[in-house]
């Protein structure tokens, strides 16, 4: 919120995703006839965000050459669309993730040094959800809110018991997984209230989340979850 480029454009895509053919038109531009397809110039990310923000998710998956490109591109603050010939200032924050351990990919040569060292001024590590189940009420808020408006369905609340359930579980795809989970008990259960009865089957089953049982005395334990529900 205190950035000058609050208010500037934000364009993210997932390198992952679309073939390097297309990453790097859609990142640089291209002009006029440069590939089958290309009918007219296009103007590149780099370039439309005008002092704004490039959001490259998944940043691992680039291959090297297109490393090279985007650490020219870093260094000098300037594109060339593909297929021309004119250099373009660019003005944009750059932003990347990754959920793979790209220090270990430094060292194994799979991803550039020196573009490591360019991209990686101030690094945020953010936790497993499993690490931080604290925010899973929130995220299970924000997701309801989010799903109900593209299902065009009432927002509805899980249970308490329901939320507890689901801060036990391991969480292996992470924040996804869990987004996906309220999608479908939105979609699928029809109370008003939905609970551990809603669960699928396989999410029944979990063992780590079964064989959590409470170490405390009955009225402790009641005593710790009213207070943490009621703040």
């Amino acid at each position: 919120l205190s950035s000058a480029r609050r208010n500037k454009p934000f364009l993210a895509i997932n390198c992952g995703a679309i073939p390097e053919t297309l990453l790097e038109p859609t990142l640089f531009g291209y002009e006029k006839g440069a590939f089958t397809g290309a009918h007219r110039t296009t103007t590149g990310y780099f370039e439309a965000v005008a002092g704004g923000t490039v959001f490259l998710d998944e940043i691992s998956e680039t291959s090297p050459s297109f490393q090279i490109k985007l650490l020219r591109v870093l260094q000098e603050g300037e594109v060339m669309r593909v297929g021309g010939c004119k250099v373009i200032k660019a003005d944009f924050r750059l932003i990347s993730a990754t959920n793979k351990d790209i220090q270990a990919l430094v060292k194994s040569g799979a991803f550039r040094k020196d573009l490591f060292y360019r991209i990686h001024v101030v690094g945020i590590k953010v936790p497993p959800l499993r690490q931080r189940t604290e925010d899973i009420p929130l995220l299970i808020q924000h997701f309801m809110g989010r799903l109900s408006r593209k299902n065009k369905l009432k927002p509805r609340q899980f249970s308490p018991a329901l939320i507890d359930y689901l801060t036990q579980l391991p969480w292996e795809g992470n924040v996804r997984e869990l987004e996906n989970l309220v999608e479908r008990l939105l979609v699928v259960s029809t109370a008003k209230v939905i609970g551990l009865e809603s669960l699928p089957p396989e999410l029944k089953d979990n063992t780590s989340a079964s064989k959590a049982v409470p170490s405390l005395a009955y009225e402790e334990a009641k005593e710790g979850f009213e207070r943490a529900f009621i703040e």
